[in-house]
């Protein structure tokens, strides 16, 4: 973290006593550099050894590298930058809020909040996540002049059209946003002043639900790059979504079906038809990142070249990958897919899985590096994948590939079928697949394989002009093997689980469990 403050804020000094060791005089961009790599609880023990150390932390503790989260933090914070007014709140840049633990009646929390708002006279960043209820309730909260001119980054949730008002009020200079509406106002009209209006010249993220941004008057965000929204809050229009945000370089279609606008099958088909024929003049010409499902993107009828291609499908939906992958000259493709062949609603494309996987993996062939995460109902499905990439052509540009299989279901769910798969997951010769796929894919050089119940694999691929070398870099048996014979509970608690407990200590080595003592500084014994 870069304060911004200059050697003249904190004075390092050197002495010498007959007999003692003589301590160097260290330059202070050292102790900045080496304070600003540490955790919150390494800087307070750095800063627990003497004065000259807990002066040149003070601004890294004040100005705390991530999100306040929870009221006895928040107060805690608050004490400590108050108590020694002007000096440390002076100190403050950057503050970031989360204020979902806090209600928006708690003033023990709220009103040192706003102090110290009200007094951060040099913060340059301010971020804050909260209910909307909290912001209409306490709107000294972002009105303050410190508060409004510093706030950057916004995140409200619940959302309804009172809080669409408060915002058209706010003159931040705001560069990130996210906003999640729960009670429509559809009802707008189109003379209904754009909701994000005051901050077009400034925002950079947008991430939007719930709310009708094509009944506004129309605007343009020229400094959007980032983009999150449902298609249905664009009304389905891609030449509006254009309109809107031009410059997008990250684009992600979220899926907001309960919030969609009632549409037949007829309406849909006109809507996909309209898109499908603009021009490339009425679209983005590059993206460097698109995510969504592939029957929302098929919607959207895009066409421009993407680096980062991440989507969703299943089976249904596979004719909707197909007719996109041409479209979209994808490099990298990022591919999660529910490959089911027992589905009563879909017998016809259970009968002819085979055929269909292999069109849909054929249709993945010019990207160079590929991620395919599936899972599968049955055992067979884990042969009829990697034998669907040994039948594509040479002309094949995957360079890297990496292949996870799991199985759909909680093994209690149906004990019997849940054996039989993890029988034959387990008896799958992994290398077997890695050898017939790299004889088949001439430009494959880099291949990932997890199958649960066996194992998870990284090997190298190395060609000469006579040989082929299958080198095998990595193997572990596979962590996820949720099947040992025994059904497991469904009342089992996550946190007994091993995701949970690796996440706990994550979470535990960068954060003390003691959080609210390293704002408790005054007493430090030298």
């Amino acid at each position: 973290m870069n304060s911004g403050l200059g050697q003249s804020d904190v004075v390092i000094g050197s002495f010498s006593r007959p007999g003692r060791w003589m301590q160097p005089k260290l330059n202070l961009d050292i102790y900045d550099y080496i304070m600003s790599l540490l955790d919150p609880d390494e800087l307070v023990l750095m800063m627990r050894t003497c004065s000259t150390l807990r002066s040149a932390g003070i601004k890294y503790l004040v100005n705390w590298p991530g999100k306040l989260i929870g009221t006895e933090t928040l107060r805690s914070f608050c004490q400590f930058v108050l108590q020694a007014t002007p000096s440390r709140i002076g100190l403050l840049r950057t503050l970031s809020l989360d204020l979902a633990y806090a209600t928006s009646r708690d003033r023990a929390t709220l009103d040192p909040i706003i102090q110290v708002l009200s007094q951060a006279h040099n913060l340059r960043r301010l971020e804050m996540a909260t209910g909307a209820d909290m912001l209409l309730l306490n709107p000294d909260l972002v009105r303050v002049p410190y508060a409004m001119r510093s706030l950057r980054s916004l995140d409200l949730g619940q959302c309804g059209p009172e809080h669409a008002d408060l915002l058209r009020t706010l003159q931040s200079p705001l560069e990130e946003l996210k906003l999640t509406f729960m009670r429509l106002p559809w009802n707008l009209s189109r003379r209904s002043p754009s909701l994000l209006i005051n901050f077009r010249d400034t925002l950079h993220t947008l991430s939007i639900y719930g709310y009708p941004l094509a009944n506004e008057e129309p605007i343009v965000l020229p400094r959007v790059h980032s983009l999150e929204t449902s298609f249905c809050d664009v009304s389905y229009d891609t030449t509006k979504m254009f309109a809107m945000f031009p410059n997008v370089t990250s684009m992600k279609f979220g899926d907001c079906s309960f919030l969609s606008l009632s549409m037949t099958d007829d309406e849909m088909d006109q809507v996909i038809k309209r898109n499908e024929a603009l021009g490339l003049d009425h679209q983005w010409v590059h993206l460097r990142s698109l995510k969504g499902s592939a029957q929302v993107i098929h919607e959207a009828g895009l066409k421009c070249s993407v680096d980062d291609f991440q989507t969703c499908l299943d089976l249904e939906d596979a004719q909707c990958l197909i007719g996109l992958m041409p479209q979209l000259h994808v490099r990298t493709l990022n591919v999660e897919l529910e490959f089911y062949q027992f589905m009563s609603d879909l017998s016809e494309l259970a009968d002819d899985h085979s055929e269909l996987l292999y069109e849909l993996v054929l249709s993945w062939s010019s990207v160079h590096k590929l991620d395919l995460w599936t899972q599968v109902d049955c055992g067979g499905s884990v042969d009829d994948i990697f034998d669907a990439f040994t039948k594509l052509p040479a002309s094949s540009k995957i360079e890297q590939l990496s292949i996870e299989v799991t199985y759909n279901h909680p093994p209690d769910r149906d004990p019997d079928n849940a054996s039989t798969v993890a029988k034959h997951f387990k008896s799958r010769d992994v290398q077997h697949y890695v050898t017939k796929i790299a004889r088949a894919l001439p430009a494959l050089s880099n291949m990932t394989v997890l199958i649960s119940c066996n194992s998870r694999s990284e090997w190298k691929i190395v060609r000469s002009t006579r040989k082929l070398a299958v080198i095998c870099c990595l193997w572990d048996k596979d962590p996820q093997d949720w099947y040992n014979g025994n059904s497991c509970s469904d009342d089992e608690s996550d946190e007994g689980s091993e995701d949970y407990q690796a996440m706990k200590a994550k979470f535990d080595e960068y954060w003390p469990d003691d959080i609210e003592d390293l704002f408790a500084l005054d007493d430090f014994d030298y």
